[in-house]
């Protein structure tokens, strides 16, 4: 596995490690959310533990969304809910907690008291696709820190962070286990 200080080390742009205020802040955000019971993930609190904000390159758009705006408002959000089979991240309990395009988004579930807390989802949401992580915390930080290398390697074998080729690192490769360590 990656070690934290590694994993960090792969990213052009990091930020401060969150403090226990703003876990609380979190929370309490949560709760007028309406997630009944939230809680922090542990893998949300390894990232956390780190930094607040990761990013490959420092030429980012720095896009930064609620989960009700993934799916376009409040109304979408429920349509989502309705037409999806249970769970979904579009039920109360789950927060978008990462991008990684315009379309994909990384979902964790916070409810302290569900049963699929901790659990993570993707999400395209311009193909109406979700799909379930099925690994543990330690694997999507095992996966994070393959496709983070992987991306630096490229980067530094052509020589300039975020030029397109045509041959791109895609992180949905390393998501769904397609690369093989």
């Amino acid at each position: 596995m990656c070690e934290a200080h590694d994993l960090l080390a792969e990213f052009a742009e990091t930020t401060t490690t969150v403090v226990d205020s703003e876990i609380q802040s979190f929370l309490d955000d949560l709760e007028g959310y309406g997630v009944s019971n939230p809680a922090v993930p542990p893998v949300l609190q390894q990232l956390w533990d780190q930094s607040t904000k990761w990013h490959l390159i420092h030429d980012h758009y720095n896009i930064v969304s609620t989960t009700k705006n993934v799916f376009g408002d409040e109304s979408c959000r429920l349509e989502w809910r309705e037409r999806t089979p249970q769970p979904n991240c579009a039920g109360a309990g789950w927060l978008c907690f990462g991008s990684f395009s315009e379309y994909d988004y990384l979902f964790i579930c916070v409810d302290g008291q569900d049963i699929d807390f901790g659990c993570l989802r993707w999400m395209v949401n311009n193909c109406c696709e979700e799909t379930p992580f099925q690994g543990n915390a330690e694997e999507f930080m095992i996966i994070v820190g393959r496709f983070a290398a992987a991306y630096n390697r490229r980067v530094r074998a052509r020589g300039t962070e975020g030029e397109e080729e045509e041959e791109e690192v895609e992180f949905s490769i390393y998501l769904k286990g397609v690369v093989e360590p």
